[in-house]
């Protein structure tokens, strides 16, 4: 199956429908939103369920809400998995814009406190295990070649250095 035709039976299907009633919001939204996501409102909620097949996608739709979700409260229903960017960015909006949370596990849904601003931080330090400096060193180091890693340095001396070779820089990439 390809991604639009999972998303459309997460969407269309019913489990969306499914996990937006058990926070007791059903009524599909009227409104005109990203595909990628199913969209439900009542008069005081505005209610967005992503499904897992967003992958890291799932973090557009705290944006999507806050754009259409009006004067109402936004809820966002995330996959449990998918839901670390969300968590780590929502705590350090104002308060009357941080959304309600759910995680879901594609059946049955559980509310999520946001973490503090200071939780975030040390989530964030701990998934990155170090300084800055210690994490652009790591990125920096081609660690996968092991003792030929230094071959790495000779290798760009000598592209750099002939005529025959055109730079393409692209982003992440540098050949």
């Amino acid at each position: 199956m390809t991604v639009q035709q999972d998303r459309e039976l997460f969407n269309l299907g019913g489990p969306a429908k499914r996990l937006a009633s058990q926070v007791g919001v059903t009524e599909p939204w009227s409104g005109n939103g990203s595909d990628r996501f199913a969209y439900f409102a009542d008069e005081r909620r505005f209610v967005i369920v992503a499904g897992p097949q967003e992958g890291s996608y799932v973090d557009l739709a705290f944006a999507h809400g806050l754009e259409h979700r009006g004067s109402r409260r936004l809820v966002l229903i995330l996959p449990k998995d998918h839901a670390f960017a969300t968590l780590q960015r929502a705590p350090w909006f104002k308060a009357e814009a941080r959304p309600e949370m759910y995680l879901h596990d594609g059946v049955t849904t559980h509310g999520c406190d946001l973490p503090t601003q200071d939780e975030t931080v040390k989530r964030l330090d701990a998934k990155h295990k170090g300084s800055p400096e210690a994490e652009l060193r790591k990125a920096a180091t081609p660690a996968h070649l092991g003792a030929r890693s230094d071959a790495v340095y000779d290798l760009v001396e000598w592209a750099t250095k002939k005529p025959l070779l055109d730079a393409s820089h692209r982003r992440g990439e540098r050949s």
